[in-house]
């Protein structure tokens, strides 16, 4: 007979007199250690073997079932409030629960956690994406979801995750991409030079300069600076958060929160092309004071809304992108002047860990992953380099007269 919870068999005598078998199977362990367990009942001793054999089978295959019978809401919720809540920030959670509730919840939520298959969630990707739902935000939504369900297999509330069998989405050809192209050094000068002025002349300039992402150009107060020093320190982002009210509908309001890595906290230089713009945009705050009067709110916030409040990502991310049209110049998102700003500085020939410790990646490799493909100089040196040191002492052919004999032969 195997032992105590590894498919116990005992006899059992229920309350009307009658004996039963019963088997126990230990599936896993919760939080306070406590086993957590599955158990049958069987007529006859040598049912219960064979009922033995079958639950051990089946927990072998991750198919055992257990004694969960809340749906997946309930369990997403309570994780989100006792698990995530200790471990991520409040607009990460608020993240979280924002991607359930618009594109898990409606199509599962309701259904108990334990008889989810992955049979269901792959045809519940497959609905997002007849919904005309972007590939990112499927994933992003998957990723969510795949969390509560390891949560709840590792805690014994599941014998398995049926999450582990789906994977993620791949992009189609031809879907569009939010993501743009970094702008290239002229349309960087252009853009810098028709912004002075305005009032995303120092925006544009840390964007571009600073590779600063949009909550952390937005976060920034003026005790950040530090002019005697000559430099800024990035302390924090703004974000909004979508708060969900109980009768379904969306708050959204500003949150300041830690910047989003540790190595995102960091202190950077104030070049004199910096502390120009910063001095044409306080003369820019002072003129919309003036004009605002007594509706004037009072912040410590740089960059202010026409009332000296401070200015939501979403309204600055459309008049960012109706200032790029007015200049007719190539569309590019916010975030994506943090990629020009990351190629220009390679291309320049600031080195690698400059660049990853400017930008606060928490390694050098995402810098290198994400970025050097995009700095044609670096395979111009691998080729240029590699070419020299092979073909030292051998006579070296015209490059020239090889260009002009390949324009005749065309």
């Amino acid at each position: 007979m195997p032992k105590i919870g590894n498919g116990c068999i005992f006899k059992h005598t229920n309350t009307s007199g009658k004996t039963v078998w019963k088997v126990e199977v230990t599936i896993g362990k919760d939080f306070k250690g406590t086993r957590r367990r599955s158990r049958k009942t069987a007529p006859t001793y040598n049912d219960a073997v064979k009922l033995q054999r079958a639950m051990l089978a089946q927990m072998e295959a991750g198919t055992l079932g257990t004694t969960t019978t809340g749906t997946f809401e309930t369990y997403a919720e309570w994780w989100l409030e006792n698990v995530k809540a200790l471990r991520v920030r409040s607009t990460t959670l608020t993240d979280y629960r924002s991607r359930l509730k618009l594109n898990a919840y409606g199509s599962f939520g309701h259904r108990r956690l334990d008889v989810i298959s992955s049979r269901d969630l792959q045809e519940w990707l497959v609905s997002l994406r007849k919904q005309g739902k972007s590939t990112s935000t499927i994933n992003g939504a998957l990723q969510v979801v795949r969390s509560v369900f390891e949560h709840a297999a590792s805690e014994g509330d599941l014998a398995k995750s049926p999450a582990s069998l789906v994977r993620k989405l791949a992009k189609p050809i031809g879907e569009k991409s939010a993501v743009q192209p970094p702008w290239t050094l002229e349309e960087t000068r252009m853009v810098l030079s028709e912004a002075k002025g305005t009032k995303f002349d120092l925006f544009i300039t840390l964007g571009v300069l600073f590779g600063l992402r949009r909550g952390e150009i937005l976060g920034l107060r003026w005790g950040d600076f530090n002019f005697v020093e000559g430099s800024v320190t990035v302390a924090r982002g703004l974000k909004e958060a979508r708060e969900f009210q109980p009768d379904g509908r969306a708050r959204v309001s500003l949150k300041t929160d830690s910047p989003k890595t540790s190595s995102s906290g960091r202190k950077l230089y104030l070049s004199p092309v910096v502390l120009s713009a910063i001095q044409r945009h306080r003369e820019y705050v002072d003129r919309i004071r003036t004009v605002a009067g007594d509706r004037w709110v009072d912040t410590e916030f740089v960059f202010v809304s026409i009332r000296g409040t401070p200015i939501y990502p979403t309204n600055m991310h459309k008049a960012f992108s109706a200032f790029l049209k007015s200049l007719e110049s190539r569309h590019i998102r916010i975030h994506d002047m943090r990629h020009s700003s990351a190629v220009l500085g390679l291309s320049s020939g600031v080195r690698l860990e400059a660049v990853s410790q400017g930008l606060g990646h928490s390694r050098i490799d995402i810098t290198k992953s994400i970025y050097a493909p995009y700095v044609q100089q670096l395979n111009d040196e691998f080729t240029r380099g590699l070419s020299q040191f092979v073909s030292q002492g051998q006579d070296a052919l015209d490059v020239n007269q090889i260009a002009l004999d390949a324009q005749s032969a065309r």
